[in-house]
């Protein structure tokens, strides 16, 4: 009776291993399918974008989900040249003026994250990395004889505002500035050394300071019962931290490296403005100037519109030409 109770539990516990096993090869098999089907789905959707899409759809899609050759510059290691991939379908030929916004809040580079699922962005912000490229770009074409820069921001990060001008100041062709709202701090830097700039009388101008300030959560951090462990191995490595009370040492080293940094402000902003540096740091206190005081402070050229930018193109640069903007 044993003998034969033992048997069929061996049997039962073979039967359960071979279902086991059918069930595992089922799985991998639809796991598999699934993968099948996707790439399937993927390969198709592309196909109907080669052959149905029109011409003009396709690389609209391509240009803003993929990269725009038309915008694709790549220096050689010698800096002796410039190496491009340009698209032979070229529909900007008889522009003569290239136009580059700097609007919003002034960064190096726009992650992805900043970017919604169609490809336009969740924030108003420009970036170093996008204007530096569209300088190039503008510089290599023979057609194009100016660039404006369309001011519009309230400022961002010294090493974007720095990148900026410099690249600015290199073009290769006229650089005209034009202050919409606001030309604030870093981006007042970034566009302080181009050959002209206008402002609208009501625009903001200058605010030549830099700040550091943010808020300090331990006093609510302490009402929450919350409690902040430093496991940082560097002295200074959490300085920034909003959850720590900030040490005197700490604040001392902060307003070191901000002092620097407006110091350098304000000695670009006197180079590029032909202006006497000790003038230049009297106004230097982060205030921003209305566009009529920025015109008696040197800090801008002319007051007037887009219309006033283009009318001076046409007469000091296009000699009298037609101006005929493409804007980046």
């Amino acid at each position: 009776m044993n003998e034969q109770k033992i048997s069929q539990e061996i049997d039962l516990n073979k039967q359960n291993e071979f279902y086991k096993k059918q069930k595992e090869r089922l799985k991998k098999f639809f796991i598999d399918k699934n993968f099948l089907i996707i790439f399937i789905a993927i390969s198709v959707f592309f196909i109907d974008i080669i052959l149905l899409f029109p011409n003009d759809l396709k690389n609209n899609f391509s240009n803003k989900y993929f990269f725009n050759k038309e915008e694709v510059v790549r220096e050689d290691n010698d800096n002796k040249g410039m190496i491009t991939e340009e698209d032979d379908n070229n529909e900007n030929d008889d522009c003569n003026v290239v136009g580059i916004n700097l609007h919003g809040d002034l960064v190096t580079y726009i992650p992805l994250s900043d970017y919604d699922s169609y490809g336009d962005l969740l924030f108003d912000e420009s970036s170093s990395e996008d204007i530096y490229f569209a300088v190039k770009n503008a510089g290599r074409k023979d057609n194009i004889k100016a660039i404006i820069v369309e001011v519009d921001s309230f400022g961002g990060a010294p090493a974007a505002a720095e990148e900026i001008d410099l690249v600015l100041k290199k073009s290769s062709k006229p650089v005209i500035a034009y202050i919409r709202g606001a030309g604030n701090s870093a981006a007042y830097w970034a566009i302080s050394g181009t050959s002209k700039i206008f402002s609208l009388s009501t625009s903001q101008v200058g605010s030549i300071a830099v700040n550091g300030s943010y808020l300090d959560n331990t006093k609510n951090n302490e009402q929450n019962g919350y409690t902040f462990n430093d496991l940082s191995t560097g002295e200074f490595k959490n300085v920034f931290s909003s959850d720590k009370v900030l040490t005197e040492k700490e604040r001392q080293l902060i307003m070191k490296d901000l002092q620097a940094t407006h110091e350098l402000f304000v000695s670009i902003v006197a180079e590029n403005r032909k202006l006497n540096i000790d003038d230049v740091g009297k106004i230097a206190n982060g205030w921003a100037y209305n566009g009529d005081e920025a015109l008696e402070l040197g800090l801008v050229d002319e007051i007037g519109n887009l219309d006033s930018v283009k009318e001076y193109i046409e007469k000091n640069i296009l000699d009298n030409q037609q101006i005929n903007i493409c804007w980046k």
